[in-house]
């Protein structure tokens, strides 16, 4: 059966635009950011080369991209039009596309992170998403509570959030206190819709809340050594193609998770994502012996133990082991490197 695969590549820059609190210039100011880019494109697992994209043809297009039109700018005075956020989006899906469509690739996932105020995306089949993205703490400042220095970033409905009532902010703000204390969700599932409320984002987990379910998104970090060679092509062939991965070498890959629980089973959110990386586990650390990535071939029959291959493999795994009336896997994310991302869906 084919499997597709999203293959995302990350490139950073740097600019600024002016934000207007109304149409008049004189209300104008420069706001300076930093930005982050994820494009990515999706395909089928190919079974005679084990991959769905060799994921360094994104590279060149993708900061070829930043670097020549968007890297230290102010995007006003080099384009001599207004930027909003969406407008910025939008100039950068278009002029990727046709980047992309040079290199013979089609450009199906972006992600824009206007650090650290804005996240916009577009996915092949869903449309352009703004998401207001604050820390707890400044959170807590627009409300004038006191900090706690909390390593929590708020995710927003971008075009409600200045018309959520101050009263209904100030219940999120204690629900919240009571959920990073507790882990209890109730509270905040009663005001996620009234607080244009999305979901939170930490190091440690992604919770967030969409079509009636809970969608809890965590890590699992493991080693993984692999080498790139087709036994079909010459050593210069495969040096070429895949570069320094056709030697012998490994990563410290992250593995996200993502469990998707109905709402009405919320209190079973932590226990179930306990239950599932109990039962993940082992195969992470049989990824970790001594001739791993011969193994996973042999098992796969696929030729080369690329992280497509890999990804693949976990999913079939961990859709045997971990299927539960209660909770299942959404989806798995595999970071090879920060800017290197593998995506399947379960």
């Amino acid at each position: 059966m084919a499997q597709d695969i999203l293959v995302a590549k990350a490139s950073h820059f740097s600019a600024s635009r002016y934000l207007r609190a109304s149409e008049e210039l004189t209300d104008a100011f420069a706001a300076g950011a930093n930005y982050q880019i994820w494009a990515g494109m999706q395909g089928e697992l190919d079974p005679n080369t084990g991959m769905a994209l060799e994921i360094n043809r994104l590279k060149a297009p993708l900061e070829a991209f930043c670097q020549k039109t968007l890297d230290h700018r102010c995007f006003e005075l080099c384009y001599n039009k207004r930027w909003r956020a969406k407008d910025l989006f939008g100039f950068i899906f278009d002029g990727l596309s046709s980047r992309f469509n040079e290199d013979q690739l089609r450009l199906s996932y972006l992600r824009l992170d206007e650090l650290p105020r804005l996240s916009m995306t577009q996915g092949a089949k869903k449309g352009f998403r703004e998401t207001l993205t604050l820390s707890f703490d400044a959170f807590a400042a627009y409300l004038g509570e006191a900090s706690v220095f909390l390593d929590a970033t708020l995710l927003f409905d971008a075009a409600r959030f200045k018309r959520i009532d101050p009263a209904i902010k100030q219940a999120l703000f204690n629900a919240l206190t009571l959920f990073f204390k507790t882990g209890q969700v109730e509270s905040l599932l009663s005001l996620s819709e009234a607080a244009a409320f999305v979901g939170i984002e930490c190091t440690s987990y992604s919770l967030t809340f969409s079509d009636g379910a809970l969608m809890l998104s965590w890590p699992m970090p493991f080693s993984f050594q692999h080498q790139l060679v087709l036994d079909s092509l010459s050593k210069v062939e495969n040096e070429a193609l895949f570069g320094p991965c056709e030697r012998i070498h490994g990563h410290s890959m992250v593995l996200w998770l993502k469990m998707r629980l109905p709402i009405k089973e919320h209190e079973l959110l932590w226990q179930k994502k306990s239950d599932l990386s109990v039962g993940i586990q082992p195969f992470l650390d049989t990824l970790q012996e001594e001739g791993a990535h011969q193994r996973l071939c042999e098992t796969t029959g696929y030729p080369i133990p690329s992280c497509e291959v890999l990804l693949s493999y976990l999913k079939a795994e961990l859709t045997n082991a971990t299927i539960s009336k209660e909770a299942l896997l959404e989806s798995l994310s595999l970071f090879e490197t920060p800017r290197n991302l593998f995506k399947i869906k379960v």
